[in-house]
Order: structure tokens, then sequence, then C-alpha cells
């Protein structure tokens, strides 16, 4: 049998850039969530436990945010780089 794969280079880098964009948008939700962690240790809880269990809870979302960054770029330049490789590989087909 023989099959014929067709890729859509449109479908694929907008996925990448979907992709990307709810990257920021977690990245904007988790900095105003952090901001807010802050806040009630700063004013609410500046002793205890629960001020400790929180800033370190806060200290996790910034490593999260991080992580969700480096991924959403990492998914984007796969996708570029997908798209890039498919045109290279079927230039003798154009």
């Amino acid at each position: 049998m023989n099959y014929d794969l067709i890729i859509s280079d449109e479908y694929v880098r907008e996925c990448g850039d979907y992709i990307e964009k709810q990257g920021q948008r977690v990245e904007v939700f988790l900095s105003e969530y952090i901001e807010i962690l802050q806040e009630v240790t700063s004013d609410a809880f500046k002793l205890g436990k629960a001020c400790v269990a929180i800033e370190r809870f806060a200290n996790v979302a910034c490593g999260l945010q991080s992580v969700v960054s480096e991924t959403s770029r990492m998914a984007k330049n796969a996708t570029d780089t997908f798209v890039a490789e498919i045109d290279q590989a079927d230039f003798y087909t154009y």
C-alpha cells in the first residue's frame, strides 16, 4: 500500500503559535498568583508555620513559571524546526 502523507505547514505553525501564547498566559497567571502569595506573607501571615508554608509554595510556583516558559518556547521551536525539516526533505518533490 502506498499512502500520501500530507502535512499542513500552516496548521503546524498555528499549533506552535497557540502553545506559545498559552504558555505566556500561564506565565502571567503564575506571576499574579505569586504576587498574591507574597502579599499574603507580607501583610496577613508575617510569622509562623502558615507563613513559611506559603513562602515555600510561592517558591515552587516560581519554579513552575520558569518550566512553563521554557516548555512553551521549546514546543514553538520544535514546530518551527519540524516545518523547516519537512520542507527540506520535500524540496525535491516541489
